[in-house]
């Protein structure tokens, strides 16, 4: 018997050890910030789930078996995200937004470069860039769901090396509700940080490829945490900014009682 549907959570996919190491990693930021909302694993090995809530049995994995598992989830909003990712505050907000949208996401922040214009059979508007697909939400519904199967499809008759340009046309060409969420919900150009001030976003995930590398034939250091991907300066700036989007948010609560 399948299990009842459960409102909302977060999934990781993970082939490989090492990557399964890296989404445990993630799992424990997020579960710092966000310890009431479970979290899935789908993976290829066996092992705890912990600090996740399951492990999830991947079948037959392939290179981009995140796709095929995203129709797998146990959740009617889920959260994907990629498995080098490091919360860094709570996000929560993210599931209020899909009772609004079947699907949201968060474009290329590098968007100047070939890959990230690369086209399939469709030309798109550059209003509409590529969605990077570490990161998410979605609603499970058929419709969604469907969008999904013929992502996977795509990549797998075609066999891509990059997963974006498809899922950027097909998402163009269907009538799903998208929500485009800013840079803060997935954070992968951090090195601005050191040109922020009290006045710019406050992140709430950083995503850093930086964190596999090792994993490349090239031969990269293995990094693991925060202080190792960041200055001094930029984890100041994420503590500024954390501190005073908290306080800003208690301040409009304290102001909407008052209306």
């Amino acid at each position: 018997m399948m299990d009842a549907p459960v409102d909302k959570g977060f999934i990781l996919v993970a082939t490989g050890a090492a990557y399964l190491d890296l989404a445990r990693q993630a799992a424990t930021s997020l579960k710092r910030w966000m310890p009431d909302i479970p979290i899935d694993i789908f993976t290829d090995q066996d092992g705890e789930a912990a600090p996740a809530d399951r492990l999830v049995r991947i079948e037959n994995p392939w290179r981009r078996s995140k796709i095929d598992m995203l129709s797998q989830t146990r959740f009617e909003k889920t959260v994907f995200l990629d498995a080098d990712v490091i919360a860094v505050d709570a996000f929560d907000e993210v599931f209020e937004a899909l009772e609004r949208y079947q699907i949201c996401g968060v474009f290329d922040q590098m968007r100047m470069t070939w890959n990230a214009n690369k086209i399939w059979r469709t030309e798109v508007p550059e209003v509409f860039p590529q969605v990077n697909t570490g990161f998410l939400a979605y609603r499970r519904e058929e419709v969604v769901l469907d969008l999904f199967r013929s992502w996977s499809a795509a990549v797998r008759e075609n066999n891509f090396k990059r997963d974006q340009p498809s899922f950027r046309e097909l998402l163009w060409l269907s009538d799903l509700r998208f929500l485009a969420l800013p840079d803060e919900y997935n954070f992968m150009t951090y090195h601005r940080l050191k040109a922020f001030n009290e006045r710019d976003f406050s992140p709430r995930l950083i995503h850093a490829p930086r964190l596999h590398r090792h994993l490349d034939k090239k031969p990269w250091k293995q990094l693991s945490t925060l202080e190792e991907l960041m200055s001094p300066k930029q984890l100041e700036m994420i503590e500024i900014l954390r501190a005073k989007r908290h306080e800003i948010m208690r301040q409009t609560q304290r102001r909407r009682k008052d209306l």
